[in-house]
């Protein structure tokens, strides 16, 4: 029944548009009015993104730049149905799937990827976006192409590859309000005519949002790529690329607006005062390296790939979070750990022209990790329990999807993953300053075998209609508890069924595009992690399942060429459900909780404008609106962890002189200076009252950048 409210009359909209389309006599400017072609690689191979029967929001390095954006956190913005929660690591949560769990070994809900390579953790993503093609946001299970840890969907990050036979040059530098200071380099350069070297480096820093010193930023990051193409058919990229995120780390605020604490009664919330503990000792520090290689080779018949990658990540991050009831001291916490982790992907796709009926890709997939992991907790220099880890992951899989044209306009999709995993993590658990090391850990097997079916409909030449049921799942793991504490020693994966109906469409002569997807999830399983005694009084962290949670929403987004220079878009998301219908684990008892960070709905709008000058330059101006419902961002649902509805305006203007060399790009970016909470950490104990991160307050800056091609 869902389906149908959220459809039918979505589709009532589709069809009277499409046979109205028709109707339009062909505008005499539509070559100058019509909307571009965006390319995806989603799927694994290259194709149109309004070809494509999923649901994926594409921006660009120029969507990107305009808008100020760096950190990939601030995505948010303008990703419809995906949030992020900046709680020290970037969680991300699409249409209410996502992990907040930093426990050793636990996974992600949502795949990761750079220039294709997937990445273990969000700690290997790079902390700034700088010489960026695209990035693909994949909403929805991806269990066939992706595999593990994408119940959630997908975000890939594809970075610009070497060009051949030319010479391109990039510099910007970024100045702003926090002190704000950043820079972008790129350089291009051909070596003889099948080899070319691109170099890129980027930088960012900004001083605290915080009064008491914490959220501030000291990122940079550098890539250089090798391209070697000998001939038409071959094609090498050889890549290397290192970063580092600095700072003190992340900031937190007491008593968050709606908070019920008696500790918190009679206070003023000041949002971005922070805790006042400022410890010299605390500090983020965030590493990361990788070599990787992408292989193509094409025939007439089929393109094959060879991915292959080796990626070290590493991550501190000492935070002192206050005062707690139980002892005057600050408690502290010390997660560290350190991921080296080494994958390939062979894969082969069929060409496009071999069987024009039939398309289809094949491959086999191979990851080996090792994580060392060390957790320290305590009150000032009294140790209250260490935690020591070592674990290794071994993942492998075969996978393979197809789609076939039955007739002209009618497509069926079929896709299967089989994933074999094998995870051992064992360690030592200190429990107090002298206390005598207890042994921790265990070893876990599991596969699971994860599958698509899909039907596509060509409704004319520019609208597509389809439907698919998937399943996805998030890895399971070990826990470091002792063997006293078996029965919580392993967890089981995360599982979604997840179905889904939508449709395509370019209208008025290629200017008006509507995109509408409506999904249901099965969720189950979801992954929690809960403190556990031993009889001798010993505390462990522990990860386990919940039981049953249920989402279903939908997603509306529109962009339409009003004029030459004229560009609107609307994006729509609603998630009516998104809740725990069974949540008892331990003493936690969820059941019926609204998911966190799943608000019921969330509207934006953007409008962009082109000033073509006389002399031949330009201006662009744009603002945009986002509109955001009320609501948790803790699966407790405390009410202190209650977002109020809010709404953020970004506004930049660019001057681009007649040459395309040179621009000149102001932004500003949360104009209303909201605080928003993006996480909560629920320590209802602290005399200064419960705590929550919050995302930026309103930021501003200019970028100034040469370009030479």
């Amino acid at each position: 029944m869902w389906i149908k409210r959220l459809v039918l009359p979505a589709t009532v909209v589709v069809c009277f548009l499409h046979q109205n389309s028709f109707a339009q006599a062909p505008s005499p400017e539509a070559s100058s009015e019509t909307l571009e072609t965006i390319t995806i690689t989603a799927r694994k191979v290259t194709e149109d993104l309004q070809h494509a029967s999923i649901a994926v929001t594409v921006l660009n390095s120029d969507d990107i730049t305009r808008r100020g954006i760096t950190d990939p956190t601030e995505l948010q913005a303008v990703l419809p149905n995906i949030e992020f929660m900046p709680a020290g690591t970037p969680m991300v949560i699409i249409r209410g799937v996502g992990t907040e769990n930093n426990l050793a070994g636990v996974d992600s809900s949502v795949a990761y990827s750079v220039d294709g390579i997937y990445l273990s953790h969000p700690t290997g993503l790079p902390p700034i976006l700088y010489d960026i093609n695209q990035v693909e946001a994949v909403r929805g299970p991806q269990g066939t192409l992706f595999g593990r840890n994408s119940n959630g969907g997908a975000l890939q990050f594809n970075t610009n590859v070497p060009v051949l036979n030319q010479v391109q040059a990039l510099a910007a530098l970024t100045s702003g309000n926090y002190g704000r200071v950043g820079s972008e380099a790129m350089v291009n350069l051909p070596v003889g005519d099948t080899v070319a070297l691109r170099l890129a480096f980027a930088s960012d820093e900004h001083s605290p949002y915080f009064a008491d010193g914490y959220q501030d930023a000291d990122n940079q990051a550098g890539r250089a790529r090798l391209l070697f193409a000998p001939t038409e058919n071959l094609r090498d990229v050889l890549s290397f690329d290192i970063s580092k995120a600095g700072g003190r780390g992340v900031g937190l605020t007491y008593c968050p607006g709606l908070t019920t604490l008696p500790q918190c009664q009679g206070r003023v919330w000041v949002p971005f005062a922070g805790l006042g503990v400022n410890h010299p000792r605390d500090f983020l520090n965030q590493q990361s390296w990788a070599a990787y290689n992408d292989f193509q080779y094409t025939t007439p018949w089929a393109a094959l790939t060879w991915l292959s990658s080796f990626r070290r990540s590493s991550w501190d991050n000492p935070i002192s979070v206050g005062p707690i009831a139980i002892a005057p001291a600050t408690f502290e916490s010390s997660p560290s750990n350190v991921s080296g982790f080494f994958t390939q992907e062979l894969r082969l796709a069929g060409a496009p022209t071999a069987v024009k009926q039939l398309k289809w890709v094949f491959g086999l997939y191979y990851a080996h990790e090792r994580i060392h992991q060390f957790d320290r907790y305590a009150f000032d220099d009294f140790p209250l329990f260490n935690f020591t880890s070592d674990g290794t992951v071994n993942s492998a899989a075969v996978f393979g999807q197809a789609t076939w044209s039955v007739v002209d306009r009618l497509r069926i999709t079929g896709g299967i993953r089989d994933t074999n995993e094998r995870k051992a993590s064992f360690g030592d658990a200190i429990q107090g300053g002298t206390g005598t090391p207890v042994p921790t850990g265990g070893r876990q097997s599991v596969s699971k075998v994860t599958w698509k079916a899909g039907i596509d409909f060509d409704l004319s030449n520019t609208s597509l209609l389809y439907g698919a049921a998937s399943t996805g799942f998030k890895s399971g793991g070990v826990s470091q508890v002792p063997p006293i504490l078996a029965a919580f020693s392993s967890y089981a994966p995360e599982y979604i069924k997840a179905y889904s109906i939508g449709s395509k469409n370019r209208f008025w002569n290629e200017r008006l595009q509507a995109n509408l997807e409506a999904f249901y999830y099965d969720y189950t399983g979801y992954q929690q992690y809960i403190p556990e005694s031993d009889p001798a009084g010993g505390l462990y962290f522990a990860t386990v399942n919940s039981q049953k949670a249920t989402i279903y929403g939908a997603e509306l987004e529109t962009v339409a060429a009003l004029t030459s220079v004229d560009r609107l878009s609307v994006a729509l998301s609603v998630i009516p459900k998104a809740a725990f219908d069974q949540f008892v684990v331990g003493t936690l008892n969820f059941s019926g909780n609204r998911m966190q960070s799943t608000p019921k709905y969330t509207i934006q709008g953007t409008f962009g404008h082109k000033f073509n000058l006389s002399n031949g330059g330009n201006i662009a101006a744009e603002v945009e609106t986002r509109f955001v419902d009320g609501h948790f961002v803790n699966n407790s649902n405390y009410i202190g962890s209650y977002q109020t509805s809010y709404e953020k305006t970004n506004l930049n203007i660019r001057y681009e002189d007649p040459s395309g060399t040179w621009s000149v790009t102001a932004f500003g970016n949360n104009l209303e200076n909201k605080a928003v909470i993006t996480a909560y950490t629920g320590v209802v104990t602290a005399p200064g009252g419960d705590e929550a991160y919050l995302a930026p307050p309103r930021t501003y800056g200019v970028t100034v950048q040469w370009r030479y091609r």
